[in-house]
């Protein structure tokens, strides 16, 4: 099951609406997601997690779609949250669950159903791609503190991936401490599970700003 998170409002990219309303070549940025997991046979559900001012016009979106909406929360770890516990009502412990960012439309099969298979096999799985970059540590902002040896990077993506028993629990006995975690798998880390990773893509961005628009819509003109 596929749980797609898109509870953001698009403060960054400086659009009047959310991100996931913003049309590329005629269509919802929304629907280039959903897409991406509701055609494929491996996904048998996917729940869309909407801000809650957005949800007549998320339903309007997906009306023709077999998915289920729920309202989300406050954060991003409070979205996944209510999206587990809404999904406990009929998820068995074995389920993998991937929780995916509603405004990564460029996600491909093949990492979705090597997130499956990985986390069947380890429980708890991350897309990553290796950083091309020399990454510094900076305390204050101002000055460089440290530069961390490039080959022990990665840079997170999503989808992140589970076995429905482990993270449901994880955020469980995390519930009161949501607010200190950035993204899911840093929770069921910090209860000492091991994580696994499966190979990303550069194609798989995130649009967060006015560039990432731009080549998004090069993006969707291409055949990959």
């Amino acid at each position: 099951m596929a749980i797609i998170l898109f509870g953001g409002i698009g403060k960054r990219l400086g659009s009047k609406i959310p991100k996931q309303f913003l049309k590329i070549r005629d269509r919802y940025l929304m629907e280039y997601t959903i897409e991406k997991f509701y055609s494929l046979r491996t996904v048998d559900k996917v729940l869309v997690v909407s801000n809650k001012n957005w949800m007549k016009k998320t339903r309007e979106i997906l009306k023709d779609k077999n998915i289920e909406i729920i309202e989300g929360g406050n954060s991003r770890e409070e979205s996944t949250y209510k999206a587990l516990k809404y999904i406990s009502n009929f998820a068995e412990s074995d389920d993998i669950i991937l929780i995916h960012d509603g405004v990564r439309p460029f996600v491909s099969e093949r990492i979705i159903n090597e997130n499956i298979s990985l986390a069947r096999k380890f429980g708890a799985v991350i897309t990553v791609v290796p950083s091309e970059n020399t990454m510094v540590i900076s305390r204050d902002g101002r000055k460089l503190d440290a530069v961390p040896k490039r080959d022990l990077l990665y840079i997170v993506q999503t989808p992140q991936s589970f076995k429905f028993g482990l993270i449901y629990n994880a955020f469980k006995k995390e519930e009161k401490n949501l607010s200190y975690y950035t993204d899911d798998a840093s929770i069921l880390k910090a209860q000492g599970m091991e994580i696994y990773f499966v190979e990303g893509s550069k194609l798989n961005i995130k649009i967060t700003t006015k560039e990432d628009l731009i080549i998004a819509e090069q993006l969707c003109s291409m055949q990959f």
